[in-house]
């Protein structure tokens, strides 16, 4: 098969970039060719790149319709607007991972799309409210741990004595923050941050068997789980407490983000939890995540439903739309990539200008452009 991937940003770790990476190189590695679509390329991009995978821009129109794919798979609205008017005749696939960002909203032409996917039950909830809900057969597409990236952790677990914390996100909550600077003043913790807002890095089961317990949301709490190291899931939105076989199919609702109780983030949650560690079942909650979350077994399924969209495409079998749609020649997609365009040459206004304050001794470093 040949399948295209949309992204709108390819710049930074975080959750849509690094879906897009990892599930591409998984494609990839099974037989499949593979190329992605995004609005604006960064150190992501090159990385996807230098696997040999393609990655196309706004301005590559005529190269992505040379590529010809079989199913083109898009997060985020406008990238499944743009792809529609480039390559008007193909099997769509549209993934919804979340429910905060306005990006994360359903296309507004739903009956253009084959099947949904969406990453948790709560996502499933909003869609269910849109137009695509009703017209779009939708799956549960939940979040996974990149099996290649698993590494057994050999520290034994403990709730007293100095526990090495590391806390990955890209939106620290300062009351974490807060928390944590208690615990470690008395001596309970030391405290590491990782996330654009201090310093990003490779997380993979190496990095995280360094620690005794991860403080995360999302993928990372999935990885963790696999490799067995704890992990406390707070984020912005509030904690969901430690991950634990008993609460694993409530919080993945939610998909381990800390919105499911919301419990607020206070020293004596934290120490609430770390004293769970001692009854914290490593060899159980590791074979549950190992069994259902890998990266393998997500892909095998969706190249399933892949053969199954590509087989009725095949037979002449066409879904009964409802309410087909009306955007015969979408333009909203290419309207956002002439914005994108306008936003990337202002960047290079700026970074310019920052460049001659800083040669004037009016500004010590360059700011960065952070998501």
């Amino acid at each position: 098969m040949k399948i295209l991937l949309g992204t709108h940003h390819l710049e930074i770790r975080a959750g849509s970039e690094l879906f897009t990476v990892e599930l591409a190189h998984s494609i990839q590695a099974r037989g499949h060719e593979v190329a992605v679509f995004t609005f604006f390329k960064g150190k992501i991009a090159e990385l996807i790149e230098a696997n040999g995978i393609p990655v196309f821009g706004p301005d590559d129109k005529t190269a992505i319709a040379r590529f010809t794919p079989d199913i083109i798979q898009t997060c985020h609205l406008p990238c499944a607007h743009f792809l529609r008017s480039v390559v008007p005749d193909v099997i769509r696939v549209h993934v919804m991972l979340g429910v905060i960002p306005p990006l994360e909203a359903p296309p507004l032409d739903g009956g253009a799309f084959s099947l949904g996917l969406a990453l948790s039950e709560e996502v499933v909830d909003r869609i269910n409210q849109t137009p695509f809900g009703r017209d779009v057969d939708t799956a549960i597409f939940r979040n996974w741990f990149d099996d290649k990236a698993v590494m057994t952790s050999a520290r034994a677990l403990k709730s007293h004595g100095r526990l090495r914390v590391a806390v990955i996100s890209n939106h620290i909550a300062p009351e974490l923050v807060d928390a944590l600077a208690e615990l470690e003043a008395a001596g309970g913790v030391e405290v590491d941050y990782f996330g654009v807002q201090r310093r990003s890095v490779v997380i993979d089961g190496k990095f995280l068997t360094k620690y005794d317990l991860i403080i995360s949301i999302g993928r990372t709490v999935l990885l963790a789980a696999a490799c067995g190291v704890p992990c406390i899931m707070a984020d912005i939105h509030g904690s969901d407490g430690l991950l634990t076989v008993d609460n694993l199919d409530h919080v993945r609702t939610v998909n381990f983000s800390g919105r499911l109780a919301k419990h607020a983030i206070t020293k004596t949650h934290l120490q609430e939890e770390i004293e769970k560690l001692p009854w914290y079942q490593r060899e159980q909650l590791r074979d549950r995540v190992a069994d259902e979350y890998s990266l393998s077994s997500r892909t095998e399924w969706l190249l399933s439903r892949y053969d199954g969209l590509l087989t009725d495409r095949r037979d002449g079998a066409r879904k009964f739309l409802r309410n087909p749609s009306i955007f015969e020649a979408p333009g909203e997609g290419l309207v956002h990539a002439e914005i994108t365009a306008t936003v990337l040459e202002l960047r290079k206004q700026l970074e310019a200008a920052q460049r001659q304050l800083v040669a004037l001794g009016m500004l010590s470093l360059p700011l960065r452009f952070v998501r």
